[in-house]
């Protein structure tokens, strides 16, 4: 999971909106950050450096930079060490000339494909090998030489690569992750972006998804699309239920009203199954678990609970520290869950306590946050996860391809055995079903609001069958590949 942004202006610099853009997308990789312009149909040289947006580029002039069209990325290590080696935009040659690739996803035939063309980049990443591939080409345009080069890749990848002022956008056949193309009105500029957030943040209007199989190509005077591959529409399930921001529109569901949802249907399931004792508070895990929480207590109280909800009853300077999950090692995990929460005994002491998560993968939050909550005095923690366990490794974008720590998987599923690792007098689930169906609530919810939609209607729409799920079933539409003997 990487955040990426292409921005072709008409006549404006596009630094600031590069900028802007990453930012925006922070959330989605937070071990680097890069960007490049093109000025008169040449690339300049590219920024790029370890850390934070705010950190990679202070104390640089990334104002006076020229350009009109360029290019961002946010890194979230899969294939590849957290170093500046892999960091990007990937600049590499076409007949001659310079032109830079930005990548969002995971490949599962890099050693197939590495072998086939003798590449050999035992530090690169699997991005580096996609520009290889284009850079080496036998076509006689870059449209080709892409057209050439993404059949071959299997996998999950979203590519903007620019080159003579144009944007070349790319998703892969499945649409593992969000693609969106947005445009500033009245002036013509154009952006691409891994999620909608970003135009809301540079004032621009969603226009359309880029659809699964296709290639975008974005000039000065027109936006034109080929399709490459038949559409077949796996979007990764967690992207509604952790990684993309709670403003964030995909396939016309905002990612924020598919968690309540989630957190409704939870509380749903949870009343039904388990005794809620009076003045039972509820809390989320702050911040991915804020708004499953809000969904969580709304319905306890629609079934006649009586609940209290504590949304701050955990502390978290969130701008401080942001997001544990995709720090590159569990060390650096840990080390930043000691400084991200402090609970606040007035709201804990004395009480039976549910917290609400998103999601457990390792099992790194959980069990710290259970021991503060008693430490506070709480009588009990439980917790109520608004999808269900984490069985499987992903290989298409998150960074669970080689891990063996998914709790879930470690005491096979039994929530009896993983409460108990993880210090919890109990943990429930929100099994798979509950979580599409909220999604598709989500969507209902915002046709009926009547809210803004897109100029360009995607020939794909959102149903139960449109979604990749391989973290919580084990099926993987587009293969194992290189990772075949993980799971046999």
């Amino acid at each position: 999971m990487c955040g990426i942004i292409g921005v072709l202006n008409q006549n404006r610099p596009a630094a600031a909106a590069l900028l802007a853009g990453l930012q925006g997308q922070q959330h989605r990789g937070q071990e680097s950050a890069g960007i490049v312009l093109c000025d008169n149909g040449a690339l300049g040289k590219p920024l790029r450096e370890m850390g934070l947006v705010s950190e990679a580029f202070f104390g640089k002039n990334i104002w006076e930079a020229r350009g009109s069209v360029g290019i961002g990325h946010v890194r979230y290590s899969t294939v590849g060490k957290s170093s500046l080696q892999n960091t990007q935009p990937i600049i590499d040659s076409f007949r001659g000339r310079a032109f830079g690739l930005v990548h969002n996803g995971s490949l599962v035939n890099l050693r197939e494909l590495a072998a086939k063309t003798g590449w050999n980049n035992a530090a690169g990443s699997d991005s580096h090998l996609i520009a290889h591939l284009i850079s080496t080409s036998p076509a006689g345009s870059m449209e080709e030489a892409i057209l050439d080069t993404v059949p071959q890749l299997k996998g999950a990848f979203n590519l903007i690569v620019l080159f003579d002022e144009k944007l070349y956008t790319v998703k892969d056949r499945f649409g593992f992750h969000p693609l969106q193309i947005g445009i500033r009105e009245g002036n013509g500029d154009w952006i691409v972006a891994s999620e909608s957030c970003v135009f809301d943040a540079i004032g621009a209007a969603l226009v359309a998804d880029i659809e699964p199989g296709s290639l975008y190509i974005v000039d000065k005077l027109s936006c034109r699309k080929t399709q490459w591959a038949d559409a077949d529409l796996k979007i990764d399930i967690f992207e509604y239920v952790y990684f993309a921001a709670p403003p964030s529109v995909i396939y016309g569901v905002e990612a924020g009203n598919a968690r309540y949802w989630m957190g409704r249907l939870l509380g749903k399931r949870y009343a039904y199954q388990h005794p809620v004792p009076p003045n039972t508070v509820i809390i989320p895990i702050p911040d991915s678990g804020n708004t499953a929480a809000q969904g969580f207590y709304d319905e306890l109280c629609k079934q006649n609970c009586t609940v209290r909800f504590s949304p701050w009853a955990l502390h978290r300077p969130h701008s401080a520290y942001g997001r544990t999950f995709i720090e590159p090692t569990q060390t650096a995990r840990e080390a930043k869950l000691a400084r991200k929460f402090n609970p606040r005994p007035m709201e804990l002491a004395g009480e039976y306590v549910i917290a609400v998560d998103d999601s457990i993968v390792r099992g790194t939050t959980i069990p710290f946050v259970a021991s503060l909550i008693c430490n506070a005095g709480a009588k009990a923690v439980h917790a109520a996860i608004a999808s269900p366990p984490i069985l499987y490794p992903c290989f298409y974008g998150t960074d669970t391809g080689r891990d063996t720590t998914l709790i879930a998987a470690a005491h096979n599923g039994n929530t009896h055995a993983i409460a108990e690792a993880l210090g919890l007098d109990s943990v429930t689930y929100l099994p798979i079903e509950y979580v599409r169906e909220a999604i598709l609530c989500a969507r209902a919810e915002r046709l009926r609001k009547n809210l803004p939609k897109p100029e360009w209607r995607s020939s794909v729409h959102l149903s139960p069958e449109t979604f990749y799920e391989g973290h919580f079933t084990g099926q993987y539409p587009d293969g194992l590949g290189d990772f075949s003997s993980i799971l046999n």
